[in-house]
């Protein structure tokens, strides 16, 4: 299992970065390894589609799950159309505090999506 995480930089005490698709790294933690990879973004400069791009590269690289604290709706519609899941992580969080919320089940799986006009909100709670 793979989980992919928005870095602003690169190592895993970097803060998340709430741009998904024009973030400037990303890291993708293997839990079955129990290692990780750091990724330069290769859509970060992109006009447009930058979060659609990243969203078919996770795809091919059979990714899992995503921890994001922002993302776009067709984006979101993307990965979960493909089955990725996608977890909400508290703003301000270092993609290490991310992996471990993760591992010890503290992250909102998010079922669907809501935009309010500055921060994406979870709307799947029991």
């Amino acid at each position: 299992m793979k989980i992919f995480i928005p870095s602003s930089g690169n190592n895993i005490e970097s803060p998340i970065d709430s741009h998904f698709g024009r973030c400037p790294y990303y890291i993708i933690y293997d839990i079955i390894l129990g290692n990780y990879e750091i990724y330069r973004n290769p859509f970060a400069g992109m006009e447009n589609a930058s979060g659609s791009s990243l969203a078919l590269t996770i795809i091919n690289k059979n990714i899992d799950s995503v921890i994001i604290t922002h993302i776009g709706k067709k984006t979101f519609d993307i990965l979960t159309e493909k089955n990725v899941n996608v977890y909400k992580a508290v703003p301000g969080s270092t993609v290490k505090d991310a992996i471990t919320n993760f591992l010890m089940g503290n992250l909102v799986q998010v079922s669907q999506y809501a935009q309010s006009e500055t921060v994406f909100q979870p709307h799947n709670l029991n």
